[in-house]
Order: C-alpha cells, then sequence, then structure tokens
C-alpha cells in the first residue's frame, strides 16, 4: 500500500519472491533486467508506465512448475502476467510483450475447467498442442505428424490397413497430394476425381482441418514480430 512519488529503479535486481499490491507509482518504474522465482502484482497502478525488457520470472519459464499451478495460484499468475504485457505494448516492446503474451495463455490454460468452460479451454487446448503457445517449431512438426496420421489412416482404408514396401511411392506421392489443404480431390488418383466411399471422407475431412489449423497457427507464429 504504497505511493511511490519518484522515479523507482529495480534493474539488474536478484528476488526470491518479489510482491507488490496496492500501490501506485506516480513517475516512471524500471525492472529492466530483473530475475526473479516468484511475483506478484496486485491492483498496480504506472501512471507513466513501466518499463520490464528482459524481465526473467524463473518458475514461469519452469515447465515443470506450470504443470503443477493449481486454478486459484493460476488467477493471481494471470494478473501479473497481464499487466507485464501490457505495459511491455505500452513500451512498444513486442518480443517481450508476446513472450509475456505466451505466458499468459499458458497460465490461463491451467485456470480454466473443461466442464465449466469447455470452448475457451478447448481452444486453448488445441493452441498448446499446435503451437505450445507461439513455437513455430512445434507448429510445423504438429502439422506434418498430425497430417500423417489421418493420411495413414485413410490410406489404411483404401489398402485394408496392409502396407508392401513397394507401395511406399504411392504413398508419399498421396501424401504430398493430402497436404495440398484446397485439394479435395482423392490423393490416390491422379485424376480429378472424387473419393467415394463416405468411410473415407471422415479421415480426409479431419485431416484437411488439422493441417489448415496448422499452417494457420504456423503463419501467426512468425508472423509474432510484425506490426
Amino acid at each position: 500500500s504504497c505511493l511511490f512519488k519518484g522515479y523507482t529503479l529495480f534493474d539488474k535486481s536478484n528476488f526470491n519472491h518479489f510482491e507488490i499490491e496496492h500501490s501506485m507509482f506516480e513517475r516512471k518504474a524500471s525492472f529492466d533486467l530483473m530475475t526473479t522465482k516468484t511475483l506478484k502484482f496486485h491492483q498496480v497502478t504506472f501512471l507513466q508506465g513501466a518499463f520490464f525488457d528482459d524481465l526473467r520470472i524463473i518458475n514461469v519459464e519452469n515447465r515443470k512448475y506450470l504443470k503443477k499451478v493449481i486454478p486459484s495460484k493460476a488467477k493471481e499468475w494471470r494478473r501479473t502476467l497481464r499487466l507485464i504485457k501490457q505495459e511491455l505494448l505500452k513500451a512498444e516492446n513486442k518480443i517481450d510483450s508476446n513472450r509475456f503474451r505466451n505466458y499468459e495463455l499458458a497460465i490461463h490454460y491451467k485456470e480454466l475447467k473443461f466442464k465449466e468452460n469447455f470452448k475457451d479451454t478447448f481452444i486453448l487446448w488445441a493452441t498448446r498442442w499446435s503451437t505450445n503457445f507461439g513455437n513455430w517449431v512445434w507448429a510445423l512438426g504438429f502439422t506434418i505428424l498430425s497430417g500423417l496420421f489421418w493420411y495413414s489412416i485413410l490410406y489404411g482404408f483404401k489398402s485394408t490397413f496392409g502396407f508392401e514396401c513397394e507401395e511406399s511411392k504411392a504413398y508419399f506421392s498421396g501424401a504430398f497430394r493430402f497436404f495440398l489443404v484446397t485439394d479435395f480431390y482423392s490423393p490416390f488418383n491422379p485424376n480429378r476425381v472424387y473419393l467415394k466411399d463416405i468411410i473415407y471422407w471422415i479421415p480426409f475431412v479431419f485431416g484437411k482441418i488439422v493441417i489448415a489449423f496448422g499452417i494457420y497457427e504456423m503463419i501467426q507464429a512468425f508472423r509474432k514480430f510484425k506490426a
């Protein structure tokens, strides 16, 4: 419950736990290059802005810690990370703001309950598994593996789940066509022929959806540094 009237600097400081509640900073505050294990901001106002360049929160960077966070604790973390993200956006620090946005989403996912927030939980679940909240390499792997998974099921229906080594050329040729999201013709026929059996369309459609979603998330991850 403090009022900071002058410039306040915590640059290059190291803490085990750092917490400020119900306080106001009248002048600029700086937390650049600060390192802390845990951090909490609650009802804190920065009238002239705050700087959080290269701030490190060790527990938030630790994925094992995030997996164990309980919903009530996740709510506190979300408020803190959102405040930092907003101040970074005000300072036009898009690189660090994107980093804290990913932290915020990861924490928010732990806060939600599937039965009570099915829609938001499912969206964040899909984002987590497709890009791990903003990792384009993860998104590329997700697109390839999930696409091959659904294509293999489709190919299994065609070949009654039998596979010969001589068929590898046909398999990969069809896979390449399957990954063309806008191509809705049979990947097994060089001509423009649709799949006729309804059972083929189930893995075909689901495969196209996950490939399109993976490509979209990968593009978004690439664009995170764009204006």
